[in-house]
């Protein structure tokens, strides 16, 4: 059930709302004030600062904030997600769940590290157990890496080509 609550809560959000998610993965970002923040975004995703992009942002930040996933602390804005159980208010958690759907985009276009930062590699002398593990390891983003489906609309600089 929480399974399906959280997959509701994430089909709801936006590219750019995702986007957000994942850059406040990053230490840079998170540690920027609001403006320069906003700024970064806005270079990072559009390309390009205008009115439209201002507008944009803004309400993609306020429905963040308002659903409980980010939230401003000592002048920055912050993933919220101290308890895993709280599907409803775990920004963290969404912002996986956005990193890991398009990871080779954030990582090889962006620069994103995300979760990468957080993964330690093990260090094995058995070699069974590192070929198992390079195993799952490559299982695991086959599946991460298999095509979205695709939603018509507006493309964003995010789109695949």
């Amino acid at each position: 059930m929480l399974r399906a609550l959280e997959k509701i809560s994430f089909e709801k959000l936006s590219e750019l709302q995702k986007f957000i998610l994942v850059a406040l993965m990053e230490p840079r970002y998170a540690a920027a004030g609001p403006r320069e923040f906003a700024a970064a975004i806005r270079r990072l995703y559009w390309g390009r600062d205008s009115p439209n992009t201002r507008k944009s942002l803004s309400r993609a930040l306020q429905r963040l904030e308002r659903r409980g996933y980010i939230m401003r602390l000592d002048r920055h804005w912050q993933l919220t997600g101290s308890d895993p159980f709280d599907t409803k208010h775990n920004g963290l958690g969404m912002a996986f769940l956005a990193w890991a759907q398009r990871m080779e985009l954030y990582v090889q276009k962006m620069g994103f590290q995300g979760a990468l930062r957080l993964v330690k590699k093990p260090a094995s002398a058995n070699p069974a157990q590192k070929e198992t593990q390079t195993h799952t390891v490559s299982q695991i983003e086959q599946v991460l890496q298999a095509p979205q489906k695709e939603h018509p609309g507006v493309k964003t600089p995010l789109d695949p080509l």
